[in-house]
């Protein structure tokens, strides 16, 4: 055999034919990063020069060839001479990498492989540190292929497959055992190698295992909140939540499920394009929400299936058959979203699967009676086929003639009954999507949604009526059941005896209780209603243009309906006197209050406010209190533009996006996003991140102080002082003198600019619309995400001090890096 070593490879492809170890890109999800602009010097790297190269000796190693190069370490191939000859593998730690971070992390995993003694997990041999400085651990050097390609290259059957999960499953309850959680299982983590007794697998890179009692070392650098960590193909839903300190053993049960589940279907258990999109929300919404279909059904649903029904040396037909039941049980019980409902260990996971291949009964499945019967009859067939098949045969005869002529006849009567049962499912599905769908139809959908909820509930009567009849034979079963039961036994729970009827009951109760509260005055009709009035019809929407535009039209030829068809004029700010506009393709026309003002609502388009253009003094003067020397005053031009009167919010993410952050509870909240993702909402909406100039301009709103508005930051944001340490809805304090709220404290908000320290160089000449373009953007308006360059943040963070949330103050993070408080307000820019 080619194969090599115990590195994850680059790719996570289903079926490669060769083994890289490159680390998997896809390990961490995103780059997350925690910067903190005041110490430049906060990565703590130690300057190591001295690069390891092949052909190198270390202590009794000599460095033969590159098995994989990560973004902090590389691995080699090593012969060791003394005292015993052999092959094994390092790791050592890149030259210029060793931050104390890294380090704690590098000697984490050395310290979980040392703790461990299992024939079926990497073993460490040594450790210790390069003439150059550089950590570096000994490994046992595992020549092997990835656990899906071996099954797949050998064809192993589904027994054969099973097996070795078996042994993968004892090796992760030994390391558990430890108390070590692997935190990062897949395929390329499962090294399977031919042996003289048949095929064998290691489980290998704890480089993100977690201690669950005692750290791994002492001063163990703690894994931050947010920073999410693992693979997010098999990441269990509470570890893409990326709150470390909630993560348990059932994690990589979940992750466990997923390899089994591909080991049987030959694919994830998730929708195809579930991990197509950039937005690692989108990702990680598909890991918490996705429907997880049983893998006999995932089977059917592409378009290789006989490929991986002949992988497994069988055909499809066949695999469904192997696959439907048991089977199916076991991966489902595994991947549950609840780790409640999952199994409690790998223990028990591997025990029913050996149930499984025993022919027992499995506990994913509570069969009952038939159920254990089934299974006691496979594994005695010869003794009891006979006589079952006899029963069953008779058995069989009788019910399912009598059940099918009793069906025939209740659903000939029912068919009303059950038709508006379906009709009330899809208006409940499609009222979410109302608020968001496209402005150009969504009154007309509204209104047409109303016609035939109106409808529905008209023949409320009738099946308050048919409930009636059924609730009456209901009681005068009940009592027949107390008349005939002995004992004094306490009564159960009624049901039906048949289960069709029990069945339409239970919808029947439903649909009565619903149809009752979609009248209500605060039901969905009445909610629905509301969103109609705030939708302006077409006809609605060309009136309201020729009414409200024409003098602005004249100011501003640029704002024509023809240049910007989806911003509805709103009205004519009664403070500030400035119009704002609503974009009808992010939501809703806002209502207002008594006092004219709009009213902030989770269904509310994003609103704009037209600022005038001016020319302003930018940064700050040398007595203001808190002041940086970054911050020179100059005096800059900016023309008129139209910026986002709040930050942006998670809900207005979620109507552009379709995704949702992890652990997000309140769409009010502002979205916490990196540079690029920022930008990616911007690119899609036709939209930009404020320039550093027009962002400061806004924020001063025509004032010279620290802040503007009232110029009290108690009043006009939030800060470390009164903050809570958390994030606040949007609109919680005063706005300033251009309308727009919270510019001086809850969320730092990017700029597109990329960060100067002297950003002045004018010589005295006033600027026209500066802007410092990012190194990394090209022609085309999208970024090398590979090269992230630092760039500017605006407006104060939530957990900042005072002199943080200043109009001048200015902060500066890497492109990629995700931090909770940092959001975006976008603009529009006009063509003057």
């Amino acid at each position: 055999m080619t194969d090599k070593g115990n590195l994850p490879q680059s790719t996570d492809q289903d079926n490669e034919e060769t083994v890289d170890y490159t680390p998997d890109p896809e390990a961490t999800l995103m780059p997350l990063r925690i910067n903190d602009s005041t110490s430049p010097d906060a990565a703590g790297q130690t300057p190591l020069t001295c690069e390891a190269t092949c052909g190198d000796v270390i202590g009794p190693y000599q460095l033969i060839e590159t098995l994989g190069q990560g973004g902090f370490g590389t691995v080699f191939l090593a012969q060791q001479e003394y005292p015993l000859r052999r092959k094994v593998a390092i790791k050592i730690i890149k030259s210029g990498m060793a931050s104390s971070e890294t380090v704690a992390r590098f000697e984490a995993e050395r310290q979980a492989l040392a703790l461990m003694d299992h024939p079926g997990i990497a073993k460490v041999l040594n450790a210790g540190s390069t003439e150059a400085g550089q950590p570096y651990f000994a490994m046992e050097f595992v020549q092997g292929t990835h656990i899906t390609q071996f099954c797949n290259k050998h064809r192993l059957s589904v027994r054969d497959r099973l097996e070795l999960f078996i042994d993968v499953c004892r090796a992760i309850q030994h390391a558990h055992s430890k108390g070590i959680i692997h935190r990062d299982i897949k395929p390329a983590n499962i090294l399977v190698s031919l042996t003289d007794s048949g095929p064998k697998a290691t489980v290998i890179d704890f480089g993100v295992a977690k201690a669950l009692q005692q750290p791994l070392i002492e001063n163990q650098v703690q894994t931050t909140d947010f920073q999410l960590l693992g693979t997010p193909k098999y990441m269990s839903p509470e570890q893409a939540e990326m709150n470390t300190m909630d993560i348990d053993t059932r994690s990589d049960v979940y992750s466990l499920g997923v390899v089994l589940y591909e080991l049987l279907a030959g694919h994830l258990p998730y929708p195809p394009d579930a991990f197509s999109h950039r937005s690692y929300f989108a990702i990680v919404r598909s890991i918490r929400e996705s429907e997880v279909r049983p893998p006999s059904v995932q089977l059917m649903n592409h378009e290789d299936a006989a490929e991986v029904a002949a992988q497994r040396q069988t055909d499809v037909r066949a695999l469904q058959k192997v696959l439907r039941g048991d089977l199916d049980w076991i991966a489902m019980k595994c991947v549950e979203k609840k780790r409640a409902d999952r199994y409690e260990t790998t223990s028990a996971l591997a025990a029913d699967v050996r149930n499984y291949l025993n022919n027992e009964p499995v506990s994913a499945r509570q069969g009952g009676f038939f159920y254990s019967l089934r299974k006691f009859a496979l594994r005695y067939k010869v003794q009891v086929i006979a006589a079952s098949l006899i029963v069953l045969a008779l058995g069989f005869g009788l019910v399912s003639s009598l059940t099918l002529y009793r069906m025939a006849e209740r659903r000939a009567q029912e068919v009303l009954r059950l038709s508006d049962i379906h009709l009330l499912n899809t208006l409940e599905e499609e009222m979410d999507s109302l608020p968001s769908m496209d402005y150009a139809k969504r009154s007309e959908t509204m209104e047409l949604w109303l016609e035939r909820a109106n409808r529905l509930t008209t023949r409320l009567a009738i099946h308050q009526e048919t409930l009636k009849k059924f609730e009456d034979q209901k009681v005068q079963l009940q009592r027949q059941s107390v008349q005939t039961s002995r004992g004094g036994s306490e009564p159960k729970a009624f049901q039906f005896d048949n289960p069709e009827q029990q069945w339409l009951y239970e919808n029947l109760q439903n649909l009565v209780a619903k149809l009752t509260q979609f009248q209500e005055p605060d039901g969905p009709i009445a909610v629905v209603r509301n969103w109609k009035d705030r939708t302006p019809s077409q006809e609605a929407i060309r009136t309201r243009r020729n009414a409200f535009m024409s003098d602005v039209v004249r100011l501003r030829p640029d704002l024509s309906p023809a240049s910007h068809p989806h911003l509805y004029p709103y009205a004519k700010n009664s403070t500030t006197g400035l119009w704002e506009f609503v974009d009808l393709r992010t939501g809703l026309v806002p209502e207002l209050d008594d006092h004219g003002q709009a009213v902030v609502s989770a269904d509310n388009g994003i609103l704009f406010v037209l600022i005038p253009g001016g020319t302003y003094l930018m940064g700050s003067p040398l007595d203001e209190p808190g002041r940086l020397p970054n911050e020179e005053q100059h005096e800059v031009t900016v023309t008129g533009f139209l910026i986002a009167r709040y930050e942006i919010t998670i809900g207005q993410w979620a109507a552009v996006m379709k995704d949702v952050p992890p652990g997000a509870t309140n769409d009010l909240l502002p979205i916490s996003a990196t540079y690029f993702h920022a930008c990616e909402y911007c690119q899609l909406m036709q939209y930009q991140l404020p320039s550093e100039a027009q962002w400061e301009y806004a924020c001063r709103a025509g004032t010279t102080g620290p802040f503007s508005g009232t110029g009290i930051l108690d009043e006009m944001g939030w800060y470390k002082d009164n903050s809570d340490n958390r994030l606040h809805v949007i609109g919680g304090k005063l706005p300033n003198q251009f309308g727009l709220y919270d510019m001086h404290g809850n969320s730092l908000e990017w700029c597109f600019d990329e960060y100067i320290e002297e950003f002045s160089d004018s010589a005295g000449v006033p600027e026209v619309n500066p802007v410092h373009v990012p190194q990394n953007h090209r022609n085309d308006g999208t970024f090398d995400q590979s090269a992230p360059v630092e760039c500017v943040l605006r407006g104060g963070p939530f957990l900042g001090k005072e002199a943080y949330c200043r109009s001048a103050d200015r902060f500066h993070s890497a492109q990629d890096a995700l931090i909770k408080q940092n959001g975006f307000r976008p603009v529009i820019v006009l063509n003057e």
